[in-house]
């Protein structure tokens, strides 16, 4: 079985690295993986160097919008894009294509209209309220060819909406949480004796962490602002900001974090690293980590905290709750409440007990509910299904739920 990888870019965050797992341990006797990516950059890398075929046609350039200018270059950069990759999937002549989003999902689609191959649109982000949202159930409900695998439940219901609860089609669906390779996300002393020096973070500092892009969504100021409240109750903390400005207008985001620290005198406080590939070993180095997202599907860092032993502090949104179990693997706090993040942060640095408890149950959840094996098989049996046609048709109802967990 041919399956044609598509990812709508070439950077690499939380979805990426899902990908690249998957793409990684496949059963290569019985799938032949191919991918293309959207640019140049070290997603490709990766992917050619797991030995995998990885063509670059050129970037998608599309964003939810009601501003009919930017709307008609959107859709200018959709069409280009799903030719390119039209034209690759006639070389490939996949059994199936994996789009690694929604955009993707969407330009694969378009890409394959007429051909009767199956497009599996995997939602690592949440469907939010917008037109654009509504126009893009109604074209799932125009194909029987869309499958969706969500990385949680909340997922999957985020992206049904009232018009998919309501509706029943023949596309089919399947929750599979996102994973991390236990055996690489593991604590590790010599790496945080390692790491802590490079940053000159020493032994009795508390060092706190939030991993991923350089965006509003994933609430990097919030953290700052709540760990500037914590400093005068926890003076020793540091807090490290990992990751990068990956799309339109992040940047101008990454530039006013900067300036906040500065403004709230917190330079010697508050490191940003930029985009780390050494992330396994950072992890190691750190106290707890702290995800502050306003929208997540099932976000991968939390995992990674949890098989290192790490606690971590989440926001409730999206799948954070089939995730983390408050007060037992973590601790839940309300999103945009920076009382609550200051509360939590001061908490967990307070409470050495507690964070063993944590790094108890993290470790034995990650092993048991989040691992890849469980993840790659379930994902191959979906695939395999629906490229031997045996879930064509109605079925029950919208969609038809499943785990991995």
């Amino acid at each position: 079985m041919k399956i044609l990888f598509y990812s709508h870019t070439s950077k690499i965050s939380g979805a990426e690295k899902i990908l690249l797992l998957l793409i990684e341990r496949l059963n290569r006797t019985r799938i032949a993986p191919f991918a293309v990516c959207s640019g140049e950059g070290p997603l490709r890398e990766a992917i050619l160097d797991s030995g995998v075929p990885c063509r670059a046609i050129p970037d998608l350039e599309a964003r939810f919008t009601v501003n009919p200018y930017k709307l008609l270059r959107y859709s200018g950069s959709v069409v280009r894009t799903a030719l390119a990759l039209r034209r690759e999937a006639k070389k490939v002549k996949p059994d199936l294509i994996h789009a690694n989003s929604i955009r993707a999902g969407l330009v694969s689609t378009i890409a394959t209209v007429f051909t009767g191959i199956p497009v599996f649109w995997h939602l690592q982000d949440e469907l939010g309220f917008h037109p654009i949202s509504t126009i893009i159930r109604f074209f799932v409900l125009s194909t029987n060819r869309v499958r969706l695998v969500a990385a949680s439940g909340q997922t999957l219901e985020s992206f049904r909406g009232l018009l998919l609860r309501s509706a029943r089609v023949g596309a089919r669906s399947k929750v599979v949480h996102n994973v991390v390779d236990t055996n690489v996300f593991r604590y590790n002393e010599e790496a945080r004796s390692r790491i802590r020096g490079e940053f000159g973070i020493g032994d009795g500092e508390f060092l706190f962490a939030t991993i991923g892009q350089i965006t509003p969504r994933k609430g990097q100021k919030g953290i700052i602002e709540a760990f500037a409240m914590s400093l005068p109750e926890i003076p020793k903390a540091r807090l490290l900001i990992v990751g990068e400005p990956m799309f339109n207008g992040d940047q101008s985001y990454f530039d006013e974090l900067k300036d906040l620290v500065i403004e709230m005198g917190l330079t010697e406080s508050v490191i940003f690293t930029g985009f780390r590939k050494d992330i396994p070993e950072l992890l190691s180095a750190l106290d707890t980590v702290v995800i502050n997202s306003s929208s997540e599907a099932f976000v991968v860092v939390g995992i990674e905290g949890l098989a290192t032993g790490l606690p971590v502090i989440a926001t409730d949104v999206g799948g954070i709750r089939e995730m983390i179990t408050d007060g037992e693997s973590g601790l839940i706090v309300s999103p945009g409440g920076a009382a609550e993040l200051r509360s939590a942060l001061v908490g967990i640095a307070g409470a050495p007990g507690l964070r063993e408890t944590f790094r108890h149950n993290g470790i034995r959840i990650a092993n048991e509910r989040f691992n890849a094996d469980s993840f790659v098989s379930s994902m191959e049996a979906f695939f395999e299904t629906a490229a031997a046609g045996k879930d064509r048709g109605l079925h029950g109802g919208l969609l038809d739920m499943e785990s991995n967990a």
